[in-house]
C-alpha cells in the first residue's frame, strides 16, 4: 500500500517539457514537446493530453496525442487570436503535471465583417461626409490597415474608390455630380485582404443652381403687342435640382429696357403682352432652383405683327401749282408710330367752306402727290394719313391752300 501512494505522487511529478509552438494559419497553431525521459522508473508514457483556450476568458479544449508522437496542430481555431497551451503526460497511473503555459497568437486573415454603423450626408452640392464604426473586434481578424469606400452615381454610373488609413472611420468625397443619388459602401482590409462589404447605404449631394439653361427656346408673335414664347426643360444633367421657375427676360431692339416675366414650374410657356407694335423683341430663358438662376439660353429674336399706325405722317404742307391744282407733301410717320410696312398714303382734301371730301392714294414710300381737277381760287382743306396691312392711321391735321387765279 505504501508502494502504490509513493508512485502516484511521483507521478504528479512528471512534466512533459520543453512546450513550444506557432501559427501555420489563422486558425491553426502547430504544438511541440519535448518527451519525459523514458528511464522514469513510473511506467510507459502512453498518451499526451494538449490544452488550450482563447484568451482572455475561452474555454479550455483538448486535443490528446498518442506517445510517443511528441507534436500536433490545433485547427478550427479563431483567427488573430491568443491561445494558451499547456501539455502534460500519462500513462498507466495516471496524469502528470501540466507543463507551463505558453501562449501563440493564429495568424491574421481578412475581416470577416464590415465596418459597422456606415453613415452619409451630403456636405454640397458636389460632397458627400462617409463615417463608419469599427469591424467588430470578434470579426477584425488581424489588423486592420485600411478601409475602402466605393461609390457610384444611380442609376448607371461607374464605382470610384478611396482608400482611408486606418483608424481614420471617415472621408470626404468630393467631385461629385450635383443633386445626384449616390450609392456608398465601405470594407476593411488586414495584411491579409479585404473583408466583407457593408450593405449600402444612399445619400443624395444637395441642389445647386441649374448649370444650362432651358432648350429649344421659340416664339411666335400672337398680335401686335404680344408674344408667345415656349421652351423644353433644362436637360436633366444639368438641372441640379428641382426647377422652381423660369424667368423670361426680353426688350425691344436696338436699346430697349429690359423687362422680366416669371413663371412657376413645371409650366414652359408665356405670352409676353404690352408690346409695342412690329417691334422686333430680343428674348431669352433661364431656369432657378432654391440655390440660384442658372445660365440664360441664346436670345432668340420676334418681331410683333404689323397694326394701323397710331400716328400721321409728319410735317403735312401744300402750295398751289395752278388754279386748278396743289402739290401735298409730307415726311414720314414716324418710327415708333408706324407700326408695320407703311403701304400708302392717302390725302383726303375738300373745298372750304362745304365742299365733298375727295381723296387721292399714293403708294409708299412716294411722300407726295398733285391733286388736280380743283376749283379755281378756292381754299381746299387738306389731311394726310398712312396704311399698313392692319389698317389705316391717324389723320394729320388739316392744312388750308388756296388754288391760283385763274385769268379768266
Amino acid at each position: 500500500m505504501e508502494r502504490k501512494i509513493f508512485v502516484i505522487l511521483t507521478l504528479i511529478t512528471l512534466v512533459s517539457s520543453d512546450a513550444r509552438g506557432h501559427n501555420t494559419s489563422s486558425t491553426s497553431i502547430f504544438v511541440q514537446w519535448r518527451a519525459v525521459l523514458p528511464a522514469n522508473p513510473n511506467g510507459v508514457i502512453l498518451r499526451y493530453t494538449v490544452t488550450y483556450k482563447m484568451l482572455p476568458d475561452g474555454s479550455p479544449q483538448t486535443k490528446v496525442v498518442m506517445a510517443p508522437t511528441t507534436q500536433v496542430t490545433l485547427t478550427g481555431l479563431n483567427e488573430y487570436t491568443n491561445y494558451s497551451i499547456t501539455v502534460f503526460a500519462s500513462n498507466v497511473y495516471g496524469n502528470g503535471k501540466s507543463s507551463d503555459p505558453i501562449t501563440v497568437i493564429t495568424d491574421e486573415s481578412r475581416p470577416t465583417a464590415p465596418p459597422s454603423y456606415v453613415q452619409g450626408e451630403n456636405t454640397s452640392s458636389t460632397s458627400i461626409l462617409v463615417r463608419w464604426g469599427n469591424v467588430p473586434v470578434a470579426d477584425q481578424n488581424g489588423v486592420i490597415l485600411s478601409y475602402t469606400v466605393t461609390y457610384k452615381e444611380l442609376p448607371g454610373g461607374s464605382p470610384q474608390t478611396r482608400v482611408v488609413s486606418a483608424p481614420t472611420t471617415q472621408v470626404t468625397l468630393t467631385g461629385l455630380n450635383e443633386y445626384t443619388n449616390y450609392s456608398v459602401t465601405v470594407f476593411a482590409s488586414t495584411i491579409k485582404g479585404h473583408g466583407n462589404v457593408s450593405g449600402s447605404i444612399f445619400v443624395i449631394t444637395d441642389e445647386d443652381k441649374p448649370n444650362a439653361p432651358p432648350f429649344n427656346v421659340q416664339g411666335q408673335n400672337t398680335s401686335s403687342n404680344s408674344i408667345f414664347v415656349h421652351w423644353s426643360n433644362v436637360p436633366a444633367a444639368d438641372q441640379n435640382g428641382v426647377i422652381l421657375n423660369y424667368t423670361v427676360t426680353y426688350k425691344p431692339l436696338p436699346d430697349g429696357s429690359t423687362q422680366t416675366k416669371v413663371v412657376s414650374a413645371p409650366t414652359t410657356h408665356v405670352t409676353l403682352t404690352g408690346l409695342n407694335e412690329y417691334t422686333n423683341y430680343s428674348i431669352t430663358v433661364f431656369a432657378s432652383t432654391i440655390k440660384g438662376s442658372g445660365n440664360s439660353s441664346l436670345p432668340i429674336f420676334v418681331t410683333t405683327d404689323d397694326d394701323k399706325p397710331n400716328a400721321p405722317p409728319s410735317n403735312v404742307k401744300g402750295h398751289n401749282t395752278s388754279s386748278t391744282s396743289i402739290l401735298v407733301q409730307w415726311g414720314n410717320v414716324p418710327t415708333a408710330g408706324q407700326n408695320g410696312v407703311i403701304l400708302r398714303y392717302t390725302v383726303t382734301y375738300k373745298a372750304l367752306p362745304s365742299g365733298r371730301p375727295q381723296t387721292k392714294v399714293v403708294s409708299a414710300p412716294t411722300t407726295h402727290g398733285t391733286l388736280t381737277g380743283l376749283n379755281a381760287y378756292t381754299n381746299y382743306s387738306i389731311t394726310v394719313f398712312a396704311s399698313t396691312i392692319k389698317g389705316d392711321g391717324n389723320l394729320s391735321e388739316p392744312i388750308v391752300v388756296i388754288t391760283d387765279e385763274d385769268s379768266k
